[in-house]
């Protein structure tokens, strides 16, 4: 008789505590959760090209050191962005053979591009500012890490 004492004793208690005013959820964190579930291979490729993008075109503005350390913040934010991008890449795992092939036909291409872009940019900057272009490497390493 004494268990289900306890377990009446219990069920009153937890229902007694769920009752009552309901926390309203945090916008903060049902943004997140909104955000979390709108991560797809297709979103996380989209913003990898964009970023790319951005990228080769503050690259593209780099002439000397002082337009180098200008684009040092930009920089950055896309840096860190882009291993934001890499963390969505690792929770969503890989993509099956079938999204795999179609991201590659719609992003593969405008990717090389930029990349090559880029490639190209700073192959240009080491000639032309090795010391811009040393400033400039660093921080472009740290997207490997």
């Amino acid at each position: 008789m004494k268990p289900i004492i306890k377990l009446t004793a219990i069920a009153l208690a937890i229902t007694l505590c769920s009752c009552g005013d309901k926390k309203k959820e945090d916008p903060t964190e049902s943004n997140a959760k909104e955000q979390q579930s709108a991560i797809t291979h297709d979103s996380v490729s989209a913003d990898f090209v964009t970023n790319l993008e951005e990228m080769s075109d503050t690259l593209l503005e780099i002439k000397d050191l002082e337009s180098a350390r200008s684009a040092l913040p930009m920089l950055t934010k896309l840096i860190f962005k882009m291993k934001m991008i890499k963390t969505d890449m690792e929770k969503l795992g890989p993509a099956s053979k079938n999204i795999a092939a179609r991201l590659e036909k719609k992003y593969g291409p405008k990717m090389q591009a930029t990349m090559a872009e880029i490639g190209e940019t700073m192959e240009s900057l080491k000639t032309s500012n090795p010391e811009a272009y040393g400033m400039i490497d660093k921080v472009m390493k740290s997207i490997m890490q």
